[in-house]
């Protein structure tokens, strides 16, 4: 078993929903973007987007989520440690697109929030997933079986 994203078709998994977070661009809780209702380039030109490693599925997902601002940024800077790239938009150095999961303590701390435009927010799913040539047994059938059959799979990891 496993729990991935997003899957690419094509791969020889069953899966299963399991949940969902929400991906979104944050900024320091006292930044002005913070309240701007629609970002426009001009908003991001001066600031450093801090964005994860290439293989990652957050950095594939903040790439789809900022589209056309992408290439706005005055700098980009990959991190491959998402802990870091909080530190980094705390200490007010710049922006990331960071899971609602990761950063829960900081927004109720008041360190870290999403921006206001609607369109740097979205929702993303996870499944718990299995190899379709394998048959599973024990706690992982069981796992499975209990998952399955639960009324909702839209856990919340609050």
């Amino acid at each position: 078993l496993g729990v991935v994203g997003e899957l690419h078709a094509g791969e020889d998994l069953h899966k299963l929903k399991i949940g969902c977070d929400e991906i979104s661009l944050v900024v320091p809780s006292k930044h002005p973007a913070a309240k701007i209702k629609k970002l426009k380039p001009e908003d991001v030109r001066d600031q450093t987007l801090f964005i994860r490693e290439r293989g990652s599925s957050t950095r594939e997902a903040a790439e789809k989520l900022l589209g056309d601002l992408l290439p706005a940024f005055g700098r980009t800077v990959e991190i491959s440690n998402s802990e870091a790239i909080k530190q980094s938009v705390i200490a007010n150095l710049g922006m990331a697109v960071l899971s609602s999961w990761s950063i829960g303590l900081e927004r109720k701390a008041g360190l870290l929030q999403p921006v206001s435009d609607e369109r740097f927010k979205k929702c993303r799913n996870f499944y718990l997933v299995r190899r379709e040539d394998r048959v599973l047994r024990g706690s992982a059938a069981a796992l499975w079986k209990c998952l399955s059959e639960c009324e909702t799979n839209d856990f919340q990891f609050d």
